[in-house]
């Protein structure tokens, strides 16, 4: 080790910004918020057009997937998380496949738009989602965030270490904020508390495996 006035820097500019700085590495796996109502801002137009992947549903038509993340490691690419109004940002996986509400049809999308934006025009196909999604680009809306994970029986868990555990499956037990029963029957369990009296991201499953609660967005209504 040496003195730092014995190393000869010099004073030639260095190309950071300190007044723009990116996010700093590690940033996008904080803690989850935890589960409740929050304001969140879509990206703006440029981030949003390049969100999107797709869904086959059982007859092979493709449904529209709004994929609010953080590129894959290694791969460029935007932001495209929601921003909260505390700076915080959330990841969400926003789906175009509608699903059975007590005989009526509607997805995760539909939602988005006509629940936190009252879009009153007509939505027809996949296209018409999209292009009724993108007009929203940039604004606000509130949503409630759960939280919900399932210990899951096809796929080898995860011991204390974070490492899987070779032909150990998942008992197939499903957990959420609060314990409930389904309509089927089926228990849900409530994810644990921490001494503090917050959801614990990561907990224990009643086999043993270890588990990570995941964030999920509905209840979406306009701001205000």
């Amino acid at each position: 080790m040496s003195k730092w006035n014995e190393l000869g820097f010099d004073s030639e500019p260095v190309p950071v910004d300190v007044d723009d700085m990116p996010e700093q590495p590690g940033a996008a796996f904080g803690p989850m918020p935890q589960p409740g109502d929050y304001v969140f801002r879509l990206p703006e137009q440029d981030i949003l057009a390049d969100a999107w992947s797709h869904q086959l549903d059982d007859k092979g038509k493709k449904h529209p997937v709004l994929a609010l993340a953080t590129p894959p490691r290694g791969e460029a690419g935007p932001d495209a998380r929601l921003l909260m109004d505390d700076g915080l940002k959330f990841r969400a996986k926003l789906n175009g496949q509608p699903r059975d509400f007590n005989g009526k049809l509607a997805s995760d999308l539909h939602f988005l738009v006509v629940g936190a934006f009252k879009h009153a025009a007509p939505i027809v196909g996949g296209l018409g989602l999209v292009q009724a999604v993108l007009l929203y680009a940039g604004q606000r809306f509130r949503a409630r965030l759960g939280w919900q994970t399932n210990c899951n029986p096809a796929n080898d868990v995860y011991n204390a270490d974070g490492e899987q555990v070779p032909g150990q499956k998942g008992c197939g037990r499903r957990y959420a904020e609060r314990a409930y029963k389904k309509r089927n029957g089926e228990k849900v369990i409530a994810i644990p508390a921490g001494e503090d009296g917050k959801f614990s991201e990561r907990f224990e499953c009643i086999c043993g495996a270890h588990l990570r609660a995941f964030g999920n967005l509905n209840n979406f209504r306009p701001v205000g």
